[in-house]
């Protein structure tokens, strides 16, 4: 039933005070009846809707609606006064007595006085009984809640040496004396509400407010007044819940633990620069960052923060790795370099975890090429691959090489576009040079970087002269103490688990 309906009467009259109560009621039960016509209204919800439109006029607490007897009437006290109504609509004042006071609410100690009322005619002796004296007691109309309880108390008035009784009940507001909540889960970007409990549960209990606080924000944020929690990232995290209540010291304290669960995600997924946790074959955790991600060409490769095997000697010129200077021969050159690279890479592989990656190598060793032989691996040159960017035939440079190709610095570039090209590392990487009047020079090389600064390389290959092409091996880099930079290509049908903003690889 829509509320309204009795003030809109009233106003017709333009002056409430002419309207009888019998009037009012009427016109409540009139109004409900609508609902219990068009099938909306339970038989609960039309003495709610009555009750809702007589309080709007004679206040809340002034007004009881009984149940409906075995004749259809229904018993109705308006400001202490009783009327009866019938299922014709007929209201009419009924013979006896009734208790001013109704919907009466004490907290435990409180005192209030009742007032009984006389229809026409009567009068005499009140005898006071309560339902539950250890609760409720009553001495000459005068209540006192001794004790809480969740149950409310009746309190009869009885009009001596005869039949008139009349009822008022006494709730009691029970004193909270602790709060508590239970856990809760949330998704990464939801929310949820945290429901406070309080003890005693049951029954009317004091006013109370809360304030919420998380203890990381990082995990879960909450809504310091209403509770509601968002996930922000996997872990768990406490919320702290203060129970205040107006014109009491004590605060009373309760705590809500929150869970954010990690989220299974596709490395697809992953970009250039994320930060990932990568567990070797032997269980060490390799903190590391996407050096490439699968928007790209090379699929997804991570990256080392950190070095490994802090001091890696290369070439210190008594071993395979040293080549004679001045030297003409091609395959002398060739092997010095493939010995170094691969030396490198075979440490980077010692880290390789088979479930999650495809292959190891070490920064700089050529990231588009990929190794599926035993004769071209991770950035060593063999037979023809030496000449892939070489026209042997034509005695010259393919132009398509421009000044330096690719893979020269691209890890390099690469680390330092993601802000992970600092220490102390080996870089493996080919230069491909074009001068004038197509001469030009290749160079294999295995850069040192300090400190993250690139510095000197030792360098093999083919060098120009005045008029021919030669061959001839430059200086090769000595003993430095630098480490191993590993870079992982990851298989693509892996995921991560992201758990206190930590992304872990998983298979």
């Amino acid at each position: 039933m829509k509320t309204g309906i009795l003030s809109q009467a009233q106003n017709a009259k333009k002056a409430n005070e002419n309207a009888t109560v019998e009037e009012n009621i009427k016109l409540a039960f009139q109004g409900a009846q609508i609902g219990k016509y068009t099938g909306t209204s339970t038989e609960e919800q039309f003495k709610a809707d009555v009750l809702a439109e007589l309080e709007s006029f004679y206040g809340s607490g002034n007004v009881v609606v009984g149940d409906r007897d075995n004749e259809g009437k229904y018993e109705v006290i308006v400001l202490g006064k009783k009327y009866e109504i019938d299922a014709n609509g007929n209201v009419s004042k009924k013979s006896g007595i009734s208790i001013a006071e109704q919907n009466i609410m004490l907290n435990k100690g409180q005192s209030q006085s009742l007032h009984v009322n006389y229809s026409e005619g009567l009068s005499g002796d009140i005898e006071w009984s309560s339902s539950n004296t250890n609760k409720v007691k009553v001495e000459n109309g005068e209540i006192t809640v001794i004790e809480d309880g969740a149950s409310p108390v009746t309190i009869t008035a009885v009009l001596k040496n005869t039949e008139h009784t009349a009822t008022t009940e006494v709730k009691i507001v029970q004193e909270i004396t602790e709060i508590s909540s239970d856990d809760v889960t949330v998704s990464k970007g939801d929310t949820t509400q945290i429901i406070v409990k309080t003890k005693p549960s049951e029954g009317i209990v004091q006013d109370i407010e809360y304030e919420f606080t998380s203890e990381d924000e990082g995990i879960a944020t909450v809504d310091k007044n209403s509770g509601i929690v968002t996930g922000v990232s996997s872990g768990n995290v406490k919320i702290n819940i203060k129970g205040i209540i107006e014109g009491r010291d004590e605060v009373l304290n309760a705590e809500c633990n929150v869970n954010v669960p990690s989220v299974i995600t596709s490395v697809t997924e992953l970009r250039e620069g994320d930060e990932v946790l990568y567990i070797d074959q032997n269980e060490n955790e390799i903190p590391c960052k996407v050096l490439y991600d699968s928007t790209g060409e090379y699929g997804i490769q991570i990256i080392s923060k950190n070095t490994v095997g802090d001091s890696i000697e290369l070439g210190n010129g008594t071993g395979s790795e040293e080549s004679s200077l001045d030297s003409t021969n091609f395959s002398v050159a060739q092997q010095s370099y493939n010995t170094a690279i691969a030396k490198l890479n075979n440490i980077a592989r010692i880290y390789l975890n088979n479930d999650l990656a495809t292959s190891a190598r070490c920064a700089g060793s050529n990231p588009s090429e990929i190794p599926i032989t035993t004769e071209y691996d991770n950035g060593t040159y063999v037979n023809d691959k030496w000449y892939s960017k070489y026209d042997k035939y034509n005695n010259k440079f393919k132009v398509s090489d421009g000044s330096v190709i690719a893979s020269n610095n691209e890890d390099y570039v690469q680390m330092q576009k993601i802000s992970c090209s600092s220490g102390n590392y080996w870089l493996a990487s080919r230069g491909v040079n074009e001068k004038s009047g197509n001469k030009g020079q290749v160079t294999f090389s295995v850069r040192w970087i300090k400190g993250g600064v690139a510095g000197g390389a030792g360098i093999v290959g083919l060098e120009d002269t005045d008029s021919s092409y030669i061959l001839k091996l430059r200086e090769w880099s000595r003993s430095y103490s630098c480490g191993v930079r590993p870079v992982f290509i990851l298989k693509d049908s892996i995921f991560y688990i992201e758990e206190n903003g930590v992304r872990t690889l998983v298979k």
